[in-house]
């Protein structure tokens, strides 16, 4: 699945890399490092039906380190990035971001009230993604340090994402903090059950072909992995029960049984869920729901048994092979000179001395995503802003406006010209001479969905610092095919 992940991540990248931003790129290496870490560990089909469960709780191995370094990778390069004059120098940075209209949400523009913050804030943002990331290598041992550094960088997006429209950025880069909370902070919450797991039991049918996979899959996701599973046929009084029910049957820490929906139930409420859950699925009504749910599942044995047939439990292995470990040492090596090469591309260095042997050709990075670009608002922030105005005529030969205000002057919001953050990103590079060779696509797609017979795309911007009068670039102008 993870395969597939990655595989429609890149198609996508590939599409229309005008689109890209520093959270897709983000997403789309942690999901690479994935593929060779054991994502069914826990919480999943394949550790539901694993005969022989794992004892311990912690991971260490070649890919675990390879994912540990790239996360370093992504902020200490970022920080190196911006170690220049306009960050760690004069500590401007920040007001040139915040002063961006297209970025800046309301509480950036208060904050424009505080230039010294904005210093110090500037100067603090590079030192914390160059020093603090490493850390990440020297506290596996000390669990409490790592839940305090996961907290401290879920905190720093979230102030991101509390004064820049940055789309997705903020969320992808808070996800994958979460891979490294610690053991402790998980088992806080599995501590929490109000019940002891160990006086319960719960009693499948023998003869049914699927039962035993469905109940070990509801274990799993309930949680309760110390409630012990067997069949009802090897206790007379349980046998008869459920046949008399022809149900299933739970065994509570009271010694009272439970059948149909109502055992379900009894192992919700056992489990670490949250108890609302509970309480709503309790409700008369849901409970006749999920009666008849069970019902109709209990009658349709032979399908579900079909169903699973495919689903053997048997003892998984999550140890890599030796070849496996090799590749992922020397790609993580070229991860490495990449990033080097990123350095070079931004001028931050004058030459790397070891080069990529495969990423370091520009179309093998296109190809496979493999970019590492971390240069967000770096090595300097934009210095220009600005809005675009997009007139044409229609077939009537009526002139019309389709994009901005009809006299070129500023929008009250220059976010809020934009459908979403991709359109926003879409827009910022077509403004770009680098990317000029797309504007035409862009303007015949104008054409046909306004049915234009001429179009005129402009953008007007001006400089951030100091504040000057806006300037009229035309990116685009001519009759539509």
């Amino acid at each position: 699945m993870t395969l597939i992940m990655l595989v429609m991540s890149i198609s996508l990248m590939n599409r229309n890399p005008l689109l890209v931003y520093g959270g897709d790129e983000m997403a789309h290496v942690i999901l690479f490092w994935c593929m060779f870490l054991p994502l069914s560990y826990a919480w999943s089909l394949e550790s539901a039906l694993t005969s022989k469960k794992l004892d311990k709780k912690t991971l260490f191995s070649s890919a675990t380190l390879a994912l540990t370094l790239q996360v370093i990778f992504i902020y200490v390069f970022s920080g190196l990035m911006k170690a220049n004059q306009i960050w760690l120098g004069e500590g401007s940075a920040l007001e040139y971001i915040f002063n961006a209209k297209q970025f800046a949400k309301p509480l950036a523009h208060v904050l424009l009230d505080f230039p010294e913050t904005l210093k110090v804030l500037s100067k603090g943002t590079v030192l914390l993604e160059i020093f603090a990331p490493p850390l990440l290598l020297f506290v596996f041992a000390k669990e409490k340090i790592r839940l305090g550094l996961v907290a401290v960088f879920i905190f720093f997006h979230i102030s991101i994402f509390a004064t820049l429209d940055v789309g997705l950025f903020s969320w992808i880069a808070i996800s994958m903090w979460l891979i490294f909370l610690p053991t402790m902070f998980w088992d806080f919450f599995l501590q929490r059950r109000s019940k002891s797991l160990i006086q319960y039991k719960i009693y499948f049918d023998r003869n049914c072909g699927f039962c035993l996979k469905g109940v070990l899959i509801l274990r799993e996701f309930l949680g309760i992995e110390d409630v012990e599973v067997m069949p009802g046929q090897s206790n007379h009084k349980i046998e008869e029960k459920m046949n008399q029910a022809h149900s299933w049957v739970v065994h509570d820490d009271k010694g009272k049984l439970h059948t149909h929906f109502q055992a379900f139930l009894v192992l919700l409420q056992a489990s670490s869920w949250p108890k609302i859950i509970h309480r709503i699925l309790s409700l008369p009504f849901s409970k006749k729901i999920g009666h008849q749910i069970y019902l109709w599942v209990s009658r349709h044995r032979s399908v579900w048994s079909k169903i699973t047939a495919s689903f053997h439990i048997k003892e998984r292995s999550f140890n890599l092979h030796k070849l496996t470990r090799l590749f992922l040492m020397l790609f993580l090596l070229e991860t490495f000179l990449v990033n080097i090469q990123s350095l070079e591309r931004k001028k931050i260095i004058d030459r790397a001395t070891i080069k990529p042997l495969l990423m370091g050709n520009k179309d093998v990075r296109n190809l496979t995503g493999w970019h590492q670009n971390w240069h967000m608002f770096a090595p300097n922030p934009k210095v220009y802003e600005g809005w675009y105005v997009i007139q044409g005529v229609d077939k009537s030969e009526n002139p019309i406006n389709i994009w901005g205000t009809d006299d070129l002057t500023e929008p009250v919001s220059i976010p809020k010209t934009f459908i979403n953050h991709r359109w926003s990103k879409y827009m910022r590079n077509l403004s770009y001479d680098q990317y000029k060779s797309y504007r035409p696509h862009f303007a015949h797609y104008l054409c046909r969905e306004h049915k234009l017979l001429e179009i005129e795309i402009n953008f007007i911007h001006r400089k951030i610092k100091p504040k000057v009068s806006y300037e009229k670039n035309a990116l685009w102008q001519g009759k539509c095919l």
